[in-house]
């Protein structure tokens, strides 16, 4: 059963409170006859630009009527457009189920309470975590978007937490919530300032004693003394006092004077981009660098492993997978470089033919280097993006060397060939290499 009287009278009841009811589908919540009529929630507005909004405020007034207001400093808004005078309240009377906007129906708008977006709401709350002694004074923007204010320090300087540095202070206006770099990010939660920043575009590397093998690095882009970038499809990477030490980001910030994310104290630092594999190259250079021709090789050589990395300033002919060979230097040369007008081009000789020398002869010479009977024949070798590495043979061996510049024994899983000479992981002189378990 509906609940509706089947009487004549309340029949006709029924159809003028229906006919009230449904045209007015924000304003009027239909119940069964004798029921209370609660009043409807205050449909809320969407986000007005430049605005901070709120929903509105509810009290009970005269009478038991329910009485909807913004607080003061707040004017109400209508999703309408129309401009309401302070002091607009909404109102609902007891078990009408309607609500009502100086006694007329609300019909279908929505309201907000609203107040135009401005930093000074989050000043207070800002300056009690900002260090001003002998800093810069950041500046603010308001609505970014609302109700946000974005701090951010001065050109070349950063906010400093914890030897962390980040780009910018987040404040949301309506509750003082602060946070870093975005409004969802960690809430700062110490004082802070902005820290002058002092790193070098001559600090980034690329990569040569950083990349892990059989991966492609480069250097990365400078943006500021505060900050530089990855390329696309690469991350940061850079090496502290632990070992090298690869980020899932492809920003690099500068703390303390290092391109570094954490900083220990003492350690000089340098800083890369490593790619995704099978990223950062293509298989020939754009205009007006040309694609090197293949040349004929007395054996193992391979011209489809021939790949082009851009760099700042033209391309980098490089072998993916062996090592670069050219008529003019054999494998002495690990790339060529095309830096417009000037053709391909090294050991400053115009390379226009080249080829990926893949078998032993590639570390031939390296290998005549390292006589000790632990080291003959027991040895597999690896060569790629310009860069080969050795290993022992044997399972369970590694290499032990004299590291000339820490004037100690090292053990290590692999060595580096340079053109025909062994040298460390991190390109260091050595010498006396042994395969030991």
């Amino acid at each position: 059963r509906s609940g509706f009287s089947s009487s004549p009278y309340n029949m006709i009841s029924n159809l003028l409170l229906m006919s009230m009811c449904l045209p007015l589908a924000w304003a009027c919540v239909p119940v069964k006859p004798g029921e209370d009529m609660p009043c409807p929630t205050v449909p809320f507005a969407a986000a007005i630009p430049g605005q901070i909004t709120s929903p509105l405020e509810s009290k009970v007034g005269a009478g038991g009527t329910m009485v909807y207001y913004c607080e003061t400093g707040y004017t109400m808004y209508s999703d309408d457009g129309t401009a309401l005078p302070a002091a607009t309240e909404l109102q609902c009377k007891p078990n009408s189920g309607m609500l009502t906007q100086n006694g007329a129906p609300i019909g279908s708008k929505k309201y907000a309470c609203t107040k135009p977006a401005d930093c000074k709401l989050c000043d207070a709350a800002f300056m009690n975590l900002y260090d001003a002694t002998n800093t810069a004074q950041p500046s603010a923007t308001a609505g970014i978007p609302p109700p946000d204010c974005l701090y951010e320090c001065p050109a070349d300087s950063a906010f400093t937490v914890n030897d962390q540095t980040h780009k910018s202070v987040i404040c949301r206006m309506d509750t003082q919530a602060i946070t870093l770099d975005t409004a969802t990010g960690p809430t700062l939660a110490v004082k802070t300032s902005c820290a002058a920043c002092t790193c070098m575009d001559s600090d980034l590397s690329s990569g040569s004693d950083l990349c892990a093998i059989r991966k492609l690095c480069t250097k990365a882009k400078f943006n500021s003394f505060c900050s530089a970038t990855c390329p696309d499809k690469s991350v940061s990477i850079y090496k502290d006092a632990t070992g090298t030490v690869l980020t899932s980001s492809p920003d690099i910030s500068c703390v303390k004077g290092s391109w570094v994310k954490e900083v220990i104290p003492g350690t000089a630092t340098v800083a890369a981009c490593q790619y995704d594999d099978g990223a950062g190259f293509e298989t020939e250079p754009a205009a007006p660098c040309t694609k090197l021709a293949p040349f004929a090789c007395v054996a193992g050589c391979n011209p489809d492993n021939l790949i082009y990395v851009k760099s700042e300033n033209g391309w980098t002919a490089m072998c993916k997978d062996g090592s670069f060979i050219t008529p003019n230097f054999g494998i002495d040369a690990s790339s060529a470089s095309c830096t417009p007008p000037n053709g391909f081009m090294s050991n400053n000789q115009v390379i226009t033919e080249a080829n990926c020398v893949t078998d032993e002869s590639q570390v031939a010479d390296c290998l005549a280097e390292l006589p000790d009977p632990s080291v003959m024949n027991n040895v597999k070798f690896d060569c790629a993006f310009g860069e080969c590495f050795l290993t022992c043979n044997t399972a369970g061996q590694m290499f032990e060397y004299m590291d000339i510049a820490l004037g100690q024994i090292v053990k290590n899983q692999n060595i580096k060939c340079i053109g025909p000479e062994p040298f460390s992981v991190t390109a260091g002189s050595i010498s006396d290499v042994k395969c030991v378990v």
